[in-house]
């Protein structure tokens, strides 16, 4: 009789099939980075050793609301959202971005270093952006 459940047991467990995404869907390219990205977190370090700020905290709100579109083909479009900042850009720029050959770079405003991307969350990383050895790491969530 053991065995019997046991065999069956074991006959139950291996069918189970895991619904599990395929591993390629969230890779880094033209196809998968478009969408529509708010900034969700700005982080800086004045070096590698230097403790991290939140720079996204001093943002405006008029800043932390505001859409960045990137498009098939290249184009961005930076927005406005709901609060709107005086003074340039103008709503609506659009500007370009583009992802280097081996998928690890994305020239955005910035030529960042892509740490991950889940097909929903991309976050990048800017080294000597205000002066040598400075590490800025930004947060983009796709609406």
């Amino acid at each position: 009789m053991h065995r019997f459940i046991f065999f069956f047991s074991a006959i139950l467990v291996l069918s189970c099939k895991k619904n599990n995404p395929p591993a390629d869907t969230c890779k880094v390219s033209e196809t998968t980075i478009p969408g529509t990205y708010l900034k969700t977190a700005v982080k800086y370090k004045a070096s590698s050793s230097a403790a991290e700020e939140d720079w996204f905290s001093g943002l405006q709100e008029c800043e932390k609301d505001d859409p960045y579109e990137l498009k098939p083909g290249g184009t961005v479009v930076v927005g406005d959202g709901p609060t709107v900042c005086p003074g340039p850009p103008p709503p609506g720029t659009v500007t370009a971005w583009s992802l280097s050959a081996d998928k690890k770079t994305l020239n955005l405003d910035a030529v960042y270093t892509i740490l991950s991307f889940d097909c929903k969350t991309i976050v990048l990383q800017e080294k000597d952006s205000r002066v040598i050895g400075d590490i800025r790491t930004v947060t983009f969530v796709k609406q």
